[in-house]
């Protein structure tokens, strides 16, 4: 007979928000802060590259949104 357990995770999503319009360099301050707090919440060296998927892009008419999620 199987047996099995349960698991349980809780996400946190993180959103780094840059109002539009905006310039070129604010865009890249913002998604450079992005990698650097993922780096943190995931413990991860300065000189490790992150994967494709690491951050997500989103953008609306109003805002740039860089997002990364974080298990608890």
């Amino acid at each position: 007979m199987a047996t099995h357990t349960r698991r349980e995770t809780t996400v946190r999503r993180i959103d780094h928000v840059l109002p539009v319009p905006a310039a070129y360099a604010e865009l890249c301050k913002t998604v450079s802060a992005a990698e650097r707090h993922y780096r943190q919440a995931h413990g991860l060296p300065d000189d490790r590259v992150l994967s494709d998927d690491a951050l997500t892009v989103t953008v609306t008419d109003d805002e740039v949104l860089i997002s990364y999620e974080v298990a608890q």
